[in-house]
């Protein structure tokens, strides 16, 4: 999980404060007199600045003890030495008591507005580094109420309700921040999107996770990304022969079929299917990349990819007169099926004829079947748009209508 609020960030923050620090609170004569503080107070303040220039911290703290000592001091007295301490315990990198000595100074009354707001900002990230999550919301949000487009502290404030396993909350600003960014065209982050998928899954909320991996998808695209997402469809209850074909199929366009196990279901399954040219090219492609024929079970893998040349070779020379009797048909479903089958070979516009036909006369007992296998016709053909058209009409099926969704998120990568 990333840190928005990284230690080197929050090195250059510290650097910038004490280089800023030691002239907002420089402790000249003029200064002395001008502001009304008092020489008990005065003298070890400015011996504390004089200190703190030659970078002995630990004697300038001191001094600024002493200073804290002198008794019946005003309150701008404090105020001043509440300063020395934020200015030196940053330097010497103790985050909490800086943190401390910050609250004092807005508690004084002595900052502007301007000055309050910037000191709830270090609030907050100081919150941050020493672990304080509550107080990291608290000033953020004080903050966020002055400064409401400061995208940092509205991820810090994200950060701290993540690690404060407020996973609800979590999703429901980064959402916020994903939606403001697209629609003011900023770009959303691969790691904001991360991290809500995180927040979802610890919600248990898989229709928030598949929800986020599709926005990955679009986005930042992966290997990874569209193997964890097509996987969630496999994990869908009482899914049939179908089904899982169609899930290793979209696996094996997307190129993460990883195993030898996922190229043989797949070629088993297209065979079951009366898809025998799908499943030769499956296995010549898992032969091609060496997943195939390589280990033990090669002899048998190779028997398979004999056979389904076979039947690939025989179903082809028959498919002619096949498509002249279904054409007869009242009704739409042996065109269906010699649109797959025309598919399965290949042959994309006798495909498409053949699917149209079928989904035109109706009374198509696998609907959602029929117009993905027409989407995925349409483009292999480069026909994009009418792809993306036949792909919305999958509807009934959840694993089906999901995969639809992700062929169209695929295909519109391929444009």
């Amino acid at each position: 999980m990333n840190s928005y609020m990284n230690v080197g960030r929050f090195a250059r923050y510290i650097a910038v404060v004490t280089a800023l620090g030691i002239g907002a609170i420089a402790m000249t004569p003029a200064a002395i007199a001008e502001e009304k503080i008092g020489a008990k107070v005065g003298k070890p303040l400015q011996a504390a600045q004089e200190l703190a220039q030659k970078k002995d911290l630990n004697g300038a703290l001191a001094k600024v003890k002493e200073a804290e000592a002198v008794a019946s001091k005003t309150p701008f007295e404090q105020f001043k030495i509440d300063q020395f301490k934020v200015f030196i315990q940053l330097q010497r990198a103790d985050y909490a008591a800086a943190g401390r000595a910050m609250e004092a100074t807005i508690a004084s009354g002595f900052l502007s507005a301007e000055e309050t707001t910037k000191t709830y900002k270090s609030l907050a990230q100081i919150a941050y580094q020493v672990k304080d999550y509550n107080k990291v919301i608290e000033y953020g949000k004080k903050y966020a109420q002055s400064a409401p487009g400061d995208l940092e502290v509205q991820l810090l404030i994200i950060q701290a309700q993540y690690l404060q396993k407020d996973y609800k909350g979590t999703a429901t600003s980064l959402r916020a921040i994903i939606a403001s960014a697209d629609k003011s065209g900023r770009e959303v982050k691969q790691d904001w999107l991360q991290l809500l998928m995180s927040a979802e899954y610890e919600q248990k909320n898989d229709a928030g996770v598949a929800d986020v991996l599709e926005m990955l998808l679009k986005r930042f695209p992966s290997p990874k990304y569209w193997r964890d997402r097509i996987q969630m469809v496999q994990d869908l209850p009482e899914l049939g022969d179908r089904e899982n074909f169609e899930i290793l199929r979209l696996m094996n366009e997307t190129d993460v079929l990883q195993d030898e196990g996922e190229y043989i279901e797949l070629a088993e399954l297209a065979i079951q299917l009366g898809l025998p040219g799908e499943a030769k090219s499956v296995l010549d492609k898992g032969f091609a990349n060496q997943t195939l024929g390589m280990g033990e079970a090669a002899d048998r893998q190779k028997r398979l990819l004999t056979m389904a040349s076979t039947q690939a070779g025989d179903d082809s020379k028959a498919l002619a007169q096949v498509e002249k009797e279904t054409a007869a048909a009242a009704s739409g479903d042996p065109d269906v099926k010699t649109g797959e089958a025309y598919l399965n070979y290949g042959q994309l516009d006798a495909a498409v004829a053949a699917l149209q036909r079928g989904l035109g006369k109706g009374n198509v007992t696998a609907l959602d079947t029929a117009n993905l296998q027409l989407g995925i016709a349409y483009f292999r053909l480069g026909r994009i748009e009418e792809a993306k058209t036949a792909f919305a009409a999958v509807t009934q099926n959840k694993a089906l209508t999901d995969l639809a969704r992700l062929w169209t998120l695929y295909i519109q990568q391929k444009k």
